[in-house]
């Protein structure tokens, strides 16, 4: 209700903080980097957007 936490932006907020924590753990650098231009980040995004596509189809197919 009103008021209330939501219990879906807190999982949004763990999720973040454990993705971040992988990597920095992984990579050793945070988002805060600054070795990558703009289009290194779209083309990141642009990556990581056909993946979910990707995702999102074999679902629906799965589905249907």
């Amino acid at each position: 209700g009103k008021g209330q936490v939501s219990v879906t932006v807190e999982r949004v907020k763990r999720d973040l903080e454990a993705r971040q924590a992988r990597g920095l753990s992984k990579y050793g650098v945070s988002l805060d980097r600054t070795d990558l231009s703009e289009h290194d980040w779209l083309e990141h995004l642009y990556e990581e957007l056909l993946d979910a596509a990707c995702y999102v189809r074999r679902l629906l197919d799965k589905l249907e």
